[in-house]
């Protein structure tokens, strides 16, 4: 005969004692299926937060923030979780504190504690939750003031987008943007600066005031071609370009490539190597409509669109990286002459941290020689974020998102 519930429920959980881990996270995501509210469940999570296998504690941290909404002990429990080794046991971790304690003085507090964190990922992670938990309160703004000056450029980055979208009477806040528009990071100076413009005070350096060759992008209201498309809603803000090199942020299907092609089919009457083939027709609607504003002082030479999919193999027995380093080179050597715009779409090398680090010395050693490159990557990094303008296409997608209790992060807890 089937076993009653709640002898089903004293096996499972016996059973998350287990010396294999596969067997005792079996058990635990069927405990989390049926009986996640149990108090005997509440219990074994509390204990197995410190299970050493980072994919229970992660499970147990979902289960807390799920289920225990408001108990202290499981705020306790998620918080020391925020500052997990592992990062998706942090992110789950800091998405139920702000999901069942948003507001509350002591999950505030404990967080507030992990801005110190050694590991520059805990940093990030808990002020994005303070931010999200705990909006305009003056203890948050604190910890943001602080991380303004931290050592690791991500984080600087997200005090400073933080800084620059609240607080928006602070003095304190104010003097704290006024301080990063001397970063030694290009995309720090930036964010500062706009925060300042949108605030209503004139930074020392104009942010609009560059020596780029293409200056900026704006697209009018009017066009509705492309809907809710992220790029659309960038574009209607403004898109400033660095001198040097900008990054342009986006999850695929945001519109990065659309744009990229469509600046490259407006320099067409330049000296230009664009894409091949025939251009789409959302890109050409786009390129028609783009209201683009060059520096009269620095006619264009030419322009040259690099699409990593097609990159010329140069030596035989080359890598992709070694081919991709060649072809950047041969830009540089094939000929004196200043003012040339590169299009780059999605380099291969940004996907490794070591094949990225080699790809931006290329690239920096182009900018130094006078190229202005514009740039497509799906992800931020601390390399491109110290030496380029980096702009989130899809502004504000790669923070804490909301904790939604039904759904356990990569499917049901028994996926």
């Amino acid at each position: 005969m089937p076993l009653a519930p709640d002898d089903e429920l004293a096996i499972l959980l016996a059973a998350t004692h287990l010396s294999d881990p596969h067997a005792r996270d079996a058990a635990l995501r069927t405990v989390l299926a049926s009986w996640a509210h149990h108090p005997s469940t509440r219990d074994t999570l509390l204990r197995l937060v410190h299970d050493d296998q980072s994919a229970i504690r992660h499970r147990a941290a979902w289960g807390l923030a799920a289920a225990w909404v408001g108990t202290p002990k499981a705020r306790d429990a998620i918080v020391v979780l925020a500052g997990d080794p592992e990062r998706r046991v942090r992110q789950t971790a800091a998405l139920g504190l702000v999901h069942g304690w948003a507001g509350d003085h002591a999950a505030r507090d404990a967080l507030a504690q992990l801005v110190q964190h050694q590991d520059p990922e805990v940093r990030q992670t808990v002020v994005q939750a303070l931010v999200r938990g705990w909006a305009n309160d003056s203890m948050v703004r604190d910890c943001l003031v602080a991380l303004s000056c931290d050592s690791d450029v991500l984080v600087r980055a997200v005090a400073a987008e933080f800084l620059a979208e609240g607080w928006t009477d602070d003095g304190i806040a104010r003097a704290a943007l006024s301080s990063l528009c001397e970063d030694p990071a290009e995309s720090i100076r930036w964010i500062a600066m706009q925060g300042l413009t949108r605030q209503g005070y004139t930074p020392a350096t104009s942010p609009l005031t560059n020596n780029a060759i293409l200056q900026a992008a704006k697209l009018s209201p009017s066009f509705q071609e492309l809907g809710t498309l992220p790029v659309v809603a960038a574009l209607r803000r403004g898109i400033c370009f660095y001198e040097g090199i900008t990054v342009l942020v986006g999850a695929n299907g945001t519109g990065k490539t659309i744009l990229l092609n469509a600046l490259a089919l407006s320099m067409d009457s330049k000296s230009s190597v664009l894409p091949t083939g025939k251009p789409a027709s959302v890109t050409k609607d786009l390129a028609e409509h783009l209201q683009i504003t060059w520096n009269g002082a620095r006619e264009t030479h030419s322009c040259h669109y690099i699409n990593g999919d097609a990159v010329p193999t140069r030596h035989r027995y080359a890598s992709g990286l070694e081919n991709y380093r060649a072809h950047l080179r041969s830009l540089a050597d094939s000929d004196d002459a200043p003012n040339r715009v590169v299009l780059i779409d999605e380099p291969r090398g940004f996907l490794h941290p070591t094949s990225e680090r080699t790809i931006i010395d290329e690239l920096v050693e182009l900018a130094d020689r006078g190229f202005q490159l514009i740039i497509t990557s799906a992800q931020t990094s601390s390399t491109a974020l110290s030496v380029a303008r980096v702009i989130e296409i899809d502004r504000g997608a790669n923070r804490t998102e909301a904790f939604d209790p039904t759904k356990f992060p990569g499917g049901h807890p028994l996926s």
